[in-house]
């Protein structure tokens, strides 16, 4: 693996994995720091840009191709378009319709950091719409910003 050293305030650190499974890390400095990343190779990532609010929205989804039965596992990042960085602070919606247009799942939530993460089963094949709208940003409500996106079940 590989060493990041100490990581300053608003620093970062990158690392490119090469194969498939679970890494663990942890801190030297505080060594109950602890955690993991789960690297795959079947997922899929959309991003969306609307320069209304300067803030784009990726949503990332696996299995690439989900199945009826199991879950799908979503992440949705904001970034803000003028710095290309998290965007903090967004209220936002996320919410699942079917393929008959019926909203089978839906969160109304505040993202602090930028990084949101979802779970979902999907009970019936077809194309599915997430659908990330975002309603306040830093605090201050906006005109509701959209994106749609398509996954598609299979059975």
């Amino acid at each position: 693996m590989s060493d990041s050293d100490i990581i300053k305030p608003n620093g970062s650190f990158q690392y490119r994995f090469d194969s498939v499974g679970i890494y663990n890390f942890s801190s030297h400095i505080y060594p109950w720091m602890k955690g993991n990343v789960s690297v795959k190779d079947d997922i899929s990532s959309v991003t969306m840009t609307n320069p209304t609010v300067n803030v784009a929205v990726q949503l990332t989804w696996d299995p690439a191709i989900p199945k009826v039965g199991q879950i799908t596992h979503f992440k949705i990042i904001f970034i803000d378009l003028k710095t290309n960085k998290n965007q903090k602070h967004i209220d936002y919606v996320f919410s699942i319709d079917t393929p008959n247009n019926k909203t089978s799942y839906q969160r109304t939530l505040h993202s602090s950091w930028g990084v949101e993460s979802a779970a979902y089963k999907f009970d019936t094949a077809g194309t599915f719409k997430p659908r990330v709208t975002i309603d306040a940003l830093l605090f201050q409500p906006i005109e509701a910003v959209e994106n749609v996106f398509k996954i598609l079940v299979k059975a």
